[in-house]
Parts: structure tokens; C-alpha cells; sequence
């Protein structure tokens, strides 16, 4: 047993203990997903039956009055203009005012909320919450970023000689330079802008006087990012992920093993 599953069976959490070790650690994952889940279809079939009644109401009466066949006049002017979809959609949402509102917010309501619930279904199909799903798309750019520029984290043999240059004013300033040689007008415009006694300063490096050259350390003991092994592998990241059948199962019956997860105390 772990540590860390020792401390949950003997340690008080809040004054009660955890008998459900891995209803605990997978709660956010399947227990009570399939509630949100529901309550998301609810609200966007509430949303859709409020659009159906409210169209067709407006469906009848366009159609009772033979709106589409009259000929308006203007109050004012006394002209006359022909039925057109403008003209009969103002009509209509001068007159049925509560109808009118009614339709237009439950249709595109229940339109966001079927979106928010098919995204919901893709999450669940991955086995991932929006938390975790927000710190892998984080993670990715992160790993990106540092593949991409050639970072000491991922390639230090291929990684570009970071310079530290110090002006004036003492602020510092990092310059990325493609080699350790700097070229002669690069230094004139540099030491311009430095006081006098810096002059014959060296200019410091990535590597410290102190720490050894990255060229000289085995590369057993060489520093590696934590989520190294997943840059070429990224889809082993997710590691809840058992593919879309058994996600879908887990959420659907999340207490279909619940008497294997019981834990005896």
C-alpha cells in the first residue's frame, strides 16, 4: 500500500474517513458527471419544447391571418408596401410581444446549451474534465514552445547560447545568439552603453563559472523535463482514458464495480 493511500485509510479528512478509496480519487472523472450530464440534456429539451410551442403559435397565427398575403400601410406617409419576411416579423413581434421574446431566447438558448452538452459528451468520450482538459492544452503549448525554440529542457546538445548582457542602467538583458562568438559590431554597440569599468568585464554565459560545461556531464545526469516522455507520445498523457466504449460505460454505470471498490477498514 502507498503512502499516500495509507494516510487516506488512517487520517481523518473533515472528521470523516474515506471507506471509498477509489470513489475518492475518481469522483470528479465518473460519479457525478451522468447528473450534469442529464441536467444538460433537460434544460436544452426544456428549451427546445419552449421554441416548438412558441413557433407554432406564431406559425398560426402568420397563417390564421393570412399575414404573407396583405398589404401593409404606413400610419404616417399612407403608403402602401407588399408582405415581405421584414415586415411580417416586425408585425408579428409588435403585436405578440411575449410570444416573439419567448421564441427567439429559447431557440438560441437551446442552441448553446446543446452545444455546452455535446461538448460535455466529448469530454466524457475522452475521459477528461474542463479542468484537466484546460492544464493538457497548457501542458502541449508549454512542451511546444520549448521543442519549437531549441530550450535546454528538451535538446541542451542543439540548445542556442543564451547571453546575458548588462547595460547601463545595471537592468539585464537576454539575447539568444545562434553561437558563442559575437560579432565585432555587436560589442562596439554594446560597450557604448556600458560604464567604463566594464569594459573588460567577460560577458556571462548560460553556464555559471561554477557549474561544468553541459558538454562534460554524463548524460544519465543530465536534467530532463518531468513530461518528457509524453512529447512524442502525447496521447498517453491522459491517463484515465480507456478508450470512448469503456469512458462512456464508466459514466453512464458509474456504480456498476461498486462493491469492488468498497474497501474494508
Amino acid at each position: 500500500m502507498s503512502v499516500y493511500e495509507n494516510i487516506l485509510l488512517n487520517k481523518t479528512i473533515i472528521k470523516k474517513k474515506l471507506k471509498f478509496i477509489n470513489l475518492y480519487k475518481l469522483y470528479a472523472h465518473k460519479y457525478m458527471w451522468i447528473y450534469f450530464i442529464n441536467f444538460l440534456w433537460m434544460n436544452g429539451v426544456a428549451f427546445a419544447y419552449g421554441t416548438y410551442i412558441c413557433g407554432n403559435i406564431i406559425y398560426r397565427v402568420i397563417v390564421g391571418q393570412r399575414l404573407f398575403q396583405r398589404t401593409f400601410i404606413d400610419n404616417i406617409t399612407g403608403q402602401k408596401y407588399p408582405a415581405s419576411l421584414s415586415l411580417v416579423f416586425h408585425h408579428v413581434m409588435a403585436i405578440h410581444q411575449v410570444v416573439g421574446f419567448l421564441f427567439i431566447s429559447a431557440s438560441v438558448m437551446g442552441f448553446v446549451m446543446f452545444l455546452f452538452w455535446g461538448w460535455h459528451i466529448y469530454l466524457a468520450t475522452t475521459n477528461m474534465t474542463t479542468s484537466e482538459k484546460a492544464k493538457y492544452s497548457h501542458l502541449k503549448c508549454f512542451l511546444t514552445f520549448l521543442e519549437k525554440n531549441n530550450l535546454t529542457l528538451i535538446n541542451p546538445q542543439k540548445a542556442s547560447t543564451v547571453t546575458t548582457l548588462v547595460n547601463a542602467d545595471g537592468n539585464e538583458k537576454t539575447a539568444n545568439m545562434a553561437s558563442t562568438t559575437i560579432s565585432s559590431s555587436t560589442d562596439e554597440k554594446v560597450l557604448d552603453d556600458t560604464p567604463k569599468h566594464m569594459d573588460e568585464t567577460p560577458l556571462s554565459t548560460s553556464n555559471p563559472p561554477n557549474q561544468p560545461d553541459s558538454s562534460s556531464i554524463p548524460p544519465s545526469q543530465k536534467k530532463r523535463p518531468p513530461f518528457q516522455k509524453y512529447t512524442g507520445e502525447w496521447k498517453d498523457v491522459n491517463i484515465y482514458d480507456k478508450g470512448v466504449i469503456n469512458n462512456v460505460m464508466q459514466v453512464l454505470f458509474p456504480f456498476r464495480n461498486y462493491s469492488k471498490l468498497y474497501v474494508q477498514k
